[in-house]
């Protein structure tokens, strides 16, 4: 009996110590992957030109808020001319609770943002209280509507909560690129923007969400439908 148990021990250890060796390894493969990735994307930076307009309403949107705190809101599909376009920018981003978003978490410090760790599947609450602090605070905040898995286009509640507990102005903003892949087989139809083109970021009109409103889901569509004006902005502006 006595042996059994020693038996039963030391295959519990070996076990842990394969565990504690696979964790090790696979933080580290996740450790050099996002430094690569950081490395790639500070490459690729000099390469695009960025201009942006409608920048009076980021102005509008401080002026609105407590302690000049905001929320930018764009669609999935223009993270990586959104990202790109405002490294060093402080904003609060939301990401993954999974292995996955570690890699995300580690490029997002190295850009300067605050990553916030959670989603609606995992995290969810703890990841809206701390990102309500931060707005509360004076630190604006970033989201993709429509992420992280779709629908495309549809706005989410958790912007409209988040502008309404913090009291604050939700700014729509959009993307625009002549030269661009876009990924038709991806839910978001992701667009990544061709080295050496120009990508112009509008920002749209802000917009209040009344603490007093008994029905929220309205400011959803209005929201889309400024990211939509303000992707059509965008698009003016890169025409000749």
């Amino acid at each position: 009996m006595f042996k059994k148990f020693i038996t039963t021990s030391n295959t519990v250890m070996n076990w842990q110590k394969h565990l504690n060796s696979t964790l090790s390894s696979t933080l580290s493969i996740q450790k050099f992957i996002g430094l690569a990735l950081l490395l790639i994307t500070y490459l690729l930076r000099p390469m695009y030109r960025f201009r942006y307009t409608g920048k009076e309403n980021l102005q509008l949107a401080k002026s609105m808020g407590p302690l000049g705190a905001y929320s930018v809101a764009f669609l999935h599909e223009h993270l990586f001319g959104a990202g790109l376009g405002h490294i060093t920018k402080r904003y609060s981003i939301m990401i993954s609770a999974s292995k996955d978003g570690e890699i995300a978490t580690m490029v997002a410090k190295g850009f300067g943002f605050v990553p916030v760790r959670g989603s609606s599947s995992r995290g969810g609450l703890h990841a809206k209280n701390e990102m309500l602090l931060l707005l509360k605070s004076g630190v604006p905040a970033a989201l993709t509507v429509d992420g992280p898995r779709g629908p495309r286009r549809l706005c989410k509640m958790g912007i409209i909560n988040l502008a309404k507990n913090a009291n604050i102005a939700i700014v729509p903003m959009a993307c625009a690129c002549k030269r661009q892949w876009v990924f038709h087989k991806s839910w978001d139809k992701f667009k990544l923007p061709k080295p050496f083109s120009t990508i112009v970021i509008h920002y749209g009109k802000p917009l209040l969400v009344d603490t007093k409103s008994s029905d929220d889901t309205i400011y959803a569509g209005k929201v889309i439908q400024g990211i939509c004006e303000a992707e059509e902005q965008a698009q003016q502006s890169l025409r000749p």
